[in-house]
């Protein structure tokens, strides 16, 4: 499956990183389907912000996408900081883009991360030998609207009375 892939993360509980493979003719369609959501003069979606009816809709529109979801946990506690517990998650999810044959990378843009990031996407390229077949960025969801597929799956995941609302999305959970 050569495709897309968008990630986010939540620190709710657990590190979890989330990301979810798009493939490229299914892009436009995927994006004008997240589009269609927006509320009048609304540029995104992040579902914290969002009400429960409207969570639980977002939520079910995701899962309609064609999109394939990866969820790349680290347990609390089994890495000394966030940033480490960060950093491997990427680690995962590149060597998961290197084996799958993806193209593009869209991470969900957080400024205080965002080099440190590029920094460990590039070595983790490089090691696994896929530097020249991986392009990546990072966005914020008001320039790609598909950002609110890992968004709202990592809002989602953490919380038990939520998970069941995303579970027929994710195809595979991995502990980092």
């Amino acid at each position: 499956m050569t495709g897309h892939v968008f990630g986010d993360e939540s620190k709710r509980c657990d590190f979890v990183l989330v990301a979810g493979a798009v493939l490229p003719d299914s892009l436009t369609g995927a994006r004008q389907q997240i589009q269609a959501l927006y509320l009048p003069g609304q540029r995104g979606i992040h579902m914290v912000k969002e009400r429960a009816g409207r969570q639980r809709s977002i939520l079910r529109a995701v899962a309609a996408l064609e999109v394939e979801v990866t969820v790349y946990m680290a347990v609390k506690g089994s890495y000394k900081t966030e940033h480490m517990a960060r950093q491997r998650c990427i680690e995962e999810l590149v060597t998961d883009i290197a084996r799958r044959g993806h193209s593009h990378l869209c991470l969900e843009r957080d400024d205080s991360a965002a080099a440190d990031d590029r920094r460990t996407i590039r070595r983790q390229l490089q090691q696994v030998g896929y530097r020249d077949q991986l392009s990546y960025s990072h966005n914020k969801v008001a320039s790609e609207p598909l950002l609110v597929i890992p968004d709202a799956i990592a809002w989602a995941w953490p919380q038990r009375g939520w998970r069941k609302e995303c579970a027929d999305v994710v195809k595979e959970v991995r502990e980092v």
